[in-house]
């Protein structure tokens, strides 16, 4: 049987990744999010992490080998989001778990995704500085509803590969 337990975690800051430590010290292998990943890529990030935990790295040389390796090329994410997921490979690595990723996507189903997520932040910070409000909250309410129903496709696909998911864990 498979005990599941779904965490709504705000990802920002090494604070929320360190609320994780007692759920990941309890489980056996711990499901991470990643948004919008392919089949290929899910499984470069299972097989990346089960490399990681077959070596006796101290913490400290895990966190400069991740800074060269997963982090060097990270530009357009929010810093607290990052240190987020720094702290969280951390408490994964301190504890040894096996992770796995639920979202499998196809290539197609990826892009059409990642459409949805796209970000006009142009167009409603123009908007904004010419004193266009209403047109300002429009697009802004209408990305908001893109975003929430792609959010709604992927929990729904994250759903649909728990049963698989088991199985590869068995």
């Amino acid at each position: 049987m498979l005990e599941l337990k779904i965490l709504k975690v705000n990802h920002s800051g090494k604070d929320n990744a360190k609320e994780l430590a007692p759920y990941i010290e309890k489980c056996d292998v711990f499901a991470i999010e990643s948004a919008c990943a392919t089949e290929e890529r899910a499984k470069e990030i299972e097989s990346f992490w089960e490399y990681i935990n077959s070596t006796s790295k101290s913490v400290a040389r895990l966190k400069r080998e991740l800074e060269e390796i997963k982090y060097f090329d990270i530009t357009e994410e929010d810093p607290k989001q990052i240190e987020f997921q720094k702290q969280l490979d951390i408490e994964l690595y301190k504890l040894r778990k096996p992770i796995i990723v639920l979202e499998r996507f196809s290539r197609s189903e990826k892009e059409l995704l990642e459409k949805e997520y796209e970000n006009n932040s142009l167009d409603i910070r123009r908007l904004l500085l010419s004193g266009d409000i209403d047109g300002f909250v429009n697009v802004y309410w209408g990305r908001l509803k893109k975003e929430r129903a792609a959010d709604k496709k992927r929990d729904i696909h994250i759903a649909k590969n728990i049963s698989q998911a088991e199985e590869r864990i068995r």
